[in-house]
Formats: structure tokens, sequence, C-alpha cells
């Protein structure tokens, strides 16, 4: 709140601007490996972004089963992601290709994610990979027709993101911390 007194002929008043909350973040790595460097850009984006964060370990989801997706037996860890997911202003995802496509682990986490709860979600996700295009192509048309929100530059390739990272998780050259920097301040907009 901010207070404005007026001296004078004019009465004191007060003029009330709603402060903004924080954006809510939820964070998810497609990468199970114990030293990932998908999952350490992650932890580097919210140092970066300093928003209220939430993560959620995927190796917890079991296979994706429609027949349980809206039923009362839907699984706890389910429940839970999509909590998460509907608190979120965004999600920001990190996550390698596999097999020229997008890893399994994540796949199986936005089929439970569908859910009316989730839709127009705004969702950031940075490809970190020795390529990524197939991945990059893939999230785009599997978050759209999953009716999240989500533009082409909303997601980033970080071609060899492996060689490119310190083991603390920051980049080894400026041009490429410049560039997550830049990617990490334009999901917040």
């Amino acid at each position: 709140m901010i207070r404005i007194v007026c001296k004078g002929r004019v009465k004191p008043f007060l003029l009330k601007f709603k402060e903004e909350a924080a954006v809510r973040i939820l964070g998810l790595s497609g990468s199970l490996r114990s030293d990932s460097s998908n999952s350490r850009l992650l932890a580097l984006a919210h140092k970066i972004v300093g928003a209220e964060w939430s993560f959620f370990d995927l190796a917890s989801l079991p296979y994706f089963d429609p027949d349980h997706q809206y039923s009362e037996q839907t699984p706890k860890p389910v429940q839970a992601l999509r909590a998460l997911a509907a608190q979120a202003d965004r999600i920001f995802i990190c996550t390698p290709e596999y097999a020229h496509g997008i890893p399994g682990i994540l796949k199986n986490a936005l089929e439970w994610m569908f859910h009316e709860g989730t839709q127009k979600t705004r969702v950031a996700c940075v490809v970190g990979s020795s390529q990524g295009e197939n991945t990059r192509e893939q999230l785009l048309e599997i978050l759209r027709t999953m009716d999240f929100e989500v533009e082409a530059d909303d997601i980033i390739l970080m071609k060899g993101l492996r060689a490119k990272l310190l083991a603390d998780g920051t980049f080894k050259a400026t041009v490429d911390a410049d560039v997550f920097r830049k990617f990490c301040q334009h999901i917040l907009k």
C-alpha cells in the first residue's frame, strides 16, 4: 500500500495498489539421471528468476493409465502433480532428447497432467541435448494439443548442454549464461 497525503484544501487520502503476488513456477526435469545437466539447469533457473518455485520428481509417477485419469483411483502422486500444476502460473521444463524424441518419463507426466485444472497454464521449456530439434517440435505439438499456453519462442535449444555447464550448474561461457538469463526473464512476461 502506498500512502499519499495531500495538505491544503484537499483532504488526506489513501491510495491502495494491489500488491503483485510472486509468480508461481512448477519446475520439471525430463531426466532421471543422478547428475543431470537439465536438473542443474532447472536449479539455475530457480536462482535467476527468484519466483516462488515448486519441483516435482517425475520418477514417483506410475505409468499413465487412462482408466484412472479421471477416476477416484487417480494415484496420489498424480493428484499431487496436478495440484502443483494447477497452482502454477508457469511450468518450466528442462529436458534432454532421447532417441530423437521426448523422454518417456516427461511424456508420461504430461499425459497425467492433462486435466481441466492445468489447461491454459503457460509453459516454457529448455531442451538441453546434443541435438534437440525433434523434442522441441514434439513438445510444441503435445503442449498445444493439451491446451497449455506455449509459443515457439517459449522453447529454446541449448545444444551440447552437458559440455556448457560447470559442476555447480553455472555456464562456462558468458554468452550461454546471457542467452539463458534472457530466456528466464522472457518467461516471466
